[in-house]
């Protein structure tokens, strides 16, 4: 069995940590856990530690170990992915985190179905911030990826203009030909951006506007794929190709 992993917020690190209902429930009666079982608590910023369940006075707290901070190669993978249908989003929140994605930024573009309004954009975002935390703790990352509110594609290539200059980035396009994914980057640089598209693709607009902001317009593969199944093709291209070591 693995070692039961809980994220903690690193505020709350002082020793005995007292656990809350949720935190409780999830150990004792979830997982079985009993008085001195040792797990792992990680704060989602890189940093982790050995703790022991105690039960004192009737509240359930954890003694924390002396914690490490981990060391993380190739700090920053950014993924920008296209507003999808349903919760599709969710699946790819997931399956991006487990591979390493270090940052994840949700863009609205002209052919996107899907187009939440205010109040149900947060929701998404509370939504997708749990699923990345929950993926985190599974998969043994001991360092969160943000995960950015919904943004329209012109606030996001406002964005690019002014602090993602200095990533090396491409933007997804069909009609770029089905070239293999192993040449989306021709160097081992691993900071990195890709930017992956809607259900109905980018409008010519958006891929003129992407390049002329410093992106490179490149195919993936010799099939078509699903924008949710390219999003997370893409993002392992990213990590696996450019040397990134793990944060475990």
């Amino acid at each position: 069995m693995s070692q039961v992993r809980l994220l903690i917020p690193k505020a709350r690190w002082s020793s005995p940590v007292a656990l809350d209902s949720r935190e409780v429930h999830r150990l004792t009666l979830v997982l079985r856990m009993q008085e001195g079982d040792v797990l792992e608590v990680f704060d989602g910023q890189g940093a982790r530690a050995g703790a022991t369940l105690q039960r004192e006075l009737g509240d359930w707290v954890l003694y924390l170990q002396d914690p490490s901070q981990i060391l993380i190669d190739s700090p920053e993978i950014v993924l920008a992915v296209a507003v999808l249908k349903g919760r599709k989003l969710d699946d790819v929140v997931r399956q991006t985190t487990e591979i390493g994605v270090t940052r994840i930024m949700p863009v609205l573009c002209s052919r996107s179905v899907a187009r939440p309004d205010a109040a149900r954009s947060a929701k998404r975002l509370e939504r997708w911030r749990i699923i990345a935390a929950e993926a985190s703790r599974q998969s043994g990352r001991s360092a969160l990826p943000q995960v950015d509110p919904v943004q329209s594609f012109d606030a996001w290539l406002d964005w690019l203009r002014e602090e993602g200059q200095d990533l090396d980035g491409v933007i997804l396009h069909l009609e770029a030909g089905k070239t293999s994914g192993l040449d989306l980057w021709s160097s081992e640089e691993p900071r990195r951006l890709v930017l992956t598209g809607p259900e109905g693709g980018f409008s010519e607009e958006e891929v003129q506007a992407a390049c002329k902001a410093g992106l490179r317009v490149h195919g993936l593969g010799q099939t078509v794929l699903r924008a949710e199944t390219a999003a997370v093709v893409a993002a392992a291209f990213a990590v696996l190709t450019g040397g990134r070591g793990s944060d475990k």
